[in-house]
């Protein structure tokens, strides 16, 4: 019989001594990459659990205090190897929670930071040395337009039409998806869009992602089901290519001659005869991995912690400086103007949230972090639930942050705020959160504008091309002047939101 370790084993002693401490370390990064604890699932997130210590811990410190003074009594020289361990781990530890907090124990007692670490859009501002024209909207738009259209062709048994975009072993990854009874994939939502990694600039620039999507798949028999998957994706391009200008950069054309992307047999173009090699002449996925699949919606009636609204604001490095160079470059910018389109953009959209209406949302968001956020007001709808959100103040708008590219200004800003949050079943029972007791939060909201755009001159009511009465399809478009609203050539639209203890600057 193979032995096992007896709850009073020194050994015993050391695994679990060993376990508690360095458990601190561990929960520092529980959650880091993935979802969020910090806020609501407007953030385009779910959101999961927080850790801690539990009294039961307590009571199991105190035990083997007393089974290491009975050891020492029984085992001397044993105890004190044992000892000389634990005091090691002991420095280890503290030392381990000095490095995390020596970042903000040196700051004065507004709580603001400049960020010393160097986020992801620090990254791809080293690609721009090579290609001036690279774009983090545009090249998000793209992803999560080509992760669509490839698990739609997956159900059609076309994913080599997508050959330009998808190595073979990226291909491969996709067909290993579909099972011999699919017809159809349809429906499909990224929820969630991840950075994982951008790899410095060498003859190829690399970035992989991660995806948390919805989408149905249909089987021969008729039968729908509805899938909740987890993906890594690994793109790349040769690194002197110029990027694609707005409305020029998509999955469904060829990257060669624009034309709509219809393939001969052999893999050419039909239009321009050009074979292309993914990530030739534009973004190609080199792998996809699964991380896991299942039938099953989010979790919406998990209640979470607020935990960041403490934390420090992070600054970028020289926000004065970037201040006064988009102000210069943008005479006409008025500061109280573009405060009061983010209050009216924040009030509009968690009126939309809360009423499931998010078609109210549509004039203020980009085409990309629209799709994310349909994705959770379906989730919610189709499991009867209401996210109800009420009485909600802005308390404080921090700029943090002014970007530019060669198309888009950017304004990154912290937004703090309060307001009753809780879910309702559909008898309107409170399943999650407190009718009463308002929650208080912060965010980063990222706002970006077209750099050929003017201040705007129209009320946020109206369509900031034509002044009619606001009224937007799903496309982003004026239903009077036809005009796309959604893509920041008129005004300030919403483009991404970030926890604050997940942004880095």
């Amino acid at each position: 019989m193979m032995s096992t370790l007896k709850p009073r084993h020194p050994l015993y002693l050391l695994v679990v001594w060993c376990v508690l401490l360095t458990a601190g370390v561990v929960e520092a990064r529980v959650g880091g990459g993935e979802s969020y604890s910090g806020s609501r699932s407007s953030s385009g997130g779910s959101s999961s659990g927080h850790s801690g210590h539990s009294s039961g811990d307590v009571f199991v410190i105190l035990r083997l205090i007393v089974d290491l003074i009975q050891l020492h009594a029984h085992h001397p020289r044993l105890a004190i190897v044992i000892d000389c361990v634990l005091v090691g781990l002991i420095i280890f530890y503290f030392n381990s929670r000095d490095d995390q907090a020596e970042s903000f124990s040196s700051q004065s007692p507004r709580r603001e930071i400049v960020s010393d670490r160097q986020p992801i859009h620090e990254r791809f501002d080293a690609w721009r040395k090579y290609d001036p024209n690279f774009s983090e909207h545009l090249f998000f738009d793209f992803v999560m337009g080509l992760y669509a259209n490839a698990h739609m062709a997956r159900g059609k048994r076309q994913i080599a039409a997508y050959s330009p975009f998808l190595s073979p072993e990226a291909r491969q990854s996709l067909a290993k998806m579909a099972p011999p009874e699919l017809a159809e994939v349809s429906g499909v939502i990224v929820g969630a869009l991840h950075v994982i990694d951008v790899a410095l600039p060498g003859p190829m620039l690399r970035v992989r992602m991660k995806f948390e999507a919805n989408y149905v798949e249909k089987t021969q028999d008729g039968k729908e089901h509805t899938w909740y998957a987890v993906e890594e994706w690994s793109f790349s391009r040769e690194r002197d290519l110029l990027s694609k200008p707005p409305g020029k950069l998509q999955s469904n054309n060829c990257p060669n001659c624009g034309a709509g992307l219809e393939l001969n047999p052999n893999g050419s173009c039909k239009y321009c005869q050009m074979v292309v090699k993914a990530g030739s002449l534009d973004w190609g996925v080199d792998a996809i991995t699964l991380v896991g699949r299942e039938q099953r919606g989010p979790q919406l009636t998990t209640t979470v912690e607020d935990v960041g609204r403490d934390e420090p604001t992070v600054f970028q490095p020289n926000l004065g400086a970037a201040r006064t160079r988009f102000m210069e470059i943008n005479a006409d910018f008025a500061l109280p103007v573009f405060l009061d389109r983010v209050k009216h953009i924040f009030r509009e959209l968690q009126k939309a949230w809360s009423s499931r209406q998010w078609d109210l949302a549509r004039p203020y968001e980009t085409d990309a972090i629209f799709q994310t956020h349909r994705y959770w007001i379906e989730a919610y709808r189709k499991q009867d639930l209401r996210n109800v959100l009420d009485d909600v103040k802005v308390e404080q708008i921090k700029l943090v942050r002014f970007g530019k590219d060669a198309f888009y200004d950017s304004i990154t800003c912290r937004i703090f705020a309060s307001m009753i949050d809780y879910v309702e079943d559909a008898k309107g029972k409170v399943v999650r959160g407190d009718k009463k007791t308002p929650t208080k939060f912060s965010e980063y909201w990222t706002f970006i504008r077209s750099r050929r755009a003017t201040q705007c001159q129209q009320p946020n009511q109206n369509c900031p091309n034509c002044g009619a009465a606001l009224k937007v399809n799903m496309a982003g478009e004026c239903a009077y002047c036809g005009s796309k609203i959604t893509n920041g050539d008129f005004d300030w639209v919403l483009s991404r939101i970030e926890q604050d203890e997940a942004y880095s600057g």
